[in-house]
């Protein structure tokens, strides 16, 4: 099944829609498949088509052999309970409704309590000697409180941000003891991200034009710097298809981005700029 836009002739895979709405809506998660496929543009060049379009000769691509299963601690174990329901919280307040929203969160509220309760004073093996242990949940709380207060008051976008601080405090933590977590690198390259897909979709600075396009140029030229240095770290522990089919949708979203710059084909950017920030979120999702 494919989907077609009337403004930009594009044919998007359905699978990479539908793994985006199983995630938000608790279904079973499946092994992801699939890939997308770009008509040519009017006067420009084809867009990214067949392998090409999936990734499979990019860096991330080539078969899953097999995966060590390698035992979680309790602490990861709590932690990655509650950081589900965050995801959950932090794409729903994104992109979802209000009542929406409540769900996952009350439900990340009601798993931090359990790790908090468990590991406040007494923290894990890789955080013993962590002074600011304490004072960084506190942190957390005080920004999930206010999150969720933000989203009964119905203010979806301040709660999406208070939401967006809580990461940036668990890689801190994570970062000054030593310890590594594949969601840090996909934080880091979300920070670089942002900006240019609200940019590019129009979000913000009247999108993209003439006269500002070599400045947009030159952010997005930035993004592909951060994209490089996320595909070169250590893939995370986990389904390893389902990792490298998310690597290959950003990186097919990337290059799609990239042409149509090229071109200075005004009207795909937009979308293409959309699609960056969907293939992202798939991935933050299964691996954030």
């Amino acid at each position: 099944m494919v989907l077609v836009s009337w403004r930009r002739r594009t044919i998007i895979s359905a699978t990479c829609l539908g793994m985006l709405a199983g995630l938000f809506l608790a279904a079973p998660r499946a092994e992801a498949s699939g890939g997308s496929e770009v008509a040519a543009r009017p006067g420009g060049r084809r867009g990214l088509r067949g392998d090409a379009a999936r990734g499979r000769r990019g860096r991330a691509g080539g078969r899953a052999g097999p995966t060590a299963v390698i035992a979680r601690s309790e602490f990861e174990e709590t932690y990655l309970q509650w950081n589900m329901f965050y995801k959950r919280s932090l794409l729903a307040t994104s992109s979802g409704t209000q009542e929406g929203a409540k769900v996952p969160m009350s439900q990340s509220r009601e798993r931090w309590y359990a790790l908090l309760n468990a590991y406040h004073e007494g923290p894990p093996p890789e955080f013993a000697e962590d002074e600011r242990w304490q004072a960084d949940l506190a942190a957390i709380t005080g920004y999930l409180h206010v999150a969720e207060w933000q989203l009964h008051a119905g203010r979806m976008k301040e709660s999406h941000e208070s939401l967006e601080r809580v990461r940036w405090i668990w890689l801190d933590i994570r970062e000054r003891n030593g310890v590594r977590w594949s969601g840090d690198e996909l934080t880091r390259y979300h920070a670089v991200m942002e900006p240019v897909v609200k940019w590019g979709t129009g979000a913000e600075r009247g999108g993209v034009t003439a006269e500002n396009i070599a400045e947009f140029e030159a952010e997005f030229a930035k993004l592909l710097d951060a994209w490089r240095h996320l595909a070169q770290q250590r893939p995370p522990r986990g389904n390893m298809r389902r990792f490298q089919f998310g690597m290959q949708q950003e990186a097919a979203a990337l290059r799609e981005l990239q042409e149509i710059l090229a071109d200075r084909w005004y009207p795909d950017i937009p979308e293409a700029a959309k699609q960056v920030k969907s293939a992202f979120t798939m991935l933050f999702m299964g691996f954030g």
